[in-house]
């Protein structure tokens, strides 16, 4: 069967568009509102609080700007939590760093493309990020030596992810051997 050059075309870029999507930093606007919030918590107090439902702003709260007079109205919604198998904690690390007397900087893990300088530029916090601070946990991620639990929840408390995913993750040389688990 002969496969259209059109069809294979539409293919490759809706692929690359949907690529493209899921690397995106982050759906919400930051950069556009960064004027009016000066620290990452007049949006996302929970983080700091422990209050998890305080982790991302309210519709309510967005209507006090966006209500139609004086911007336009806009509907939002929080993220839905990720997929997971990670053990973390922000109000740990929060924490971690005030008893440190070091202020939370937000962007030491999601800044964008690791830029810690540029306020507003959002993005998800990456694995090399976490092993920068953390490196004397586990000097080489997937050694023999390192501590997988400091990390991540046992396979059986992984949030969201197939058989299949937690297969595909990298692992270390040692759970290949016979009577490993």
């Amino acid at each position: 069967m002969k496969v259209p050059r059109m069809l294979v075309a539409a293919v490759l870029i809706a692929g690359s568009v949907g690529w493209m999507t899921l690397q995106a930093p982050s759906r919400f606007p930051h950069a556009r509102h960064a004027k009016l919030f000066p620290t990452c918590a007049g949006c996302h107090a929970g983080i700091l609080s422990g209050d998890s439902t305080q982790d991302f702003p309210t519709m309510a709260s967005c209507a006090r700007c966006h209500d139609g007079k004086i911007e336009r109205q806009v509907t939002w919604s929080p993220p839905a939590r990720r997929a997971s198998n990670l053990k973390f904690s922000h109000l740990a690390h929060v924490d971690r760093a005030r008893r440190a007397g070091v202020s939370p900087a937000c962007a030491s893990c999601h800044g964008l493309g690791g830029d810690t300088t540029r306020w507003m530029r959002v993005a998800g916090a990456s694995p090399d990020a976490c092993i920068a601070c953390h490196a004397h946990r586990a000097p080489q991620h997937l050694a023999d030596a390192a501590v997988c639990t400091t990390c991540h929840v046992p396979v059986a408390q992984a949030r969201g992810l197939s058989v299949a995913e937690l297969a595909a993750f990298p692992r270390p040389p040692s759970h290949d051997t016979p009577g490993w688990a």
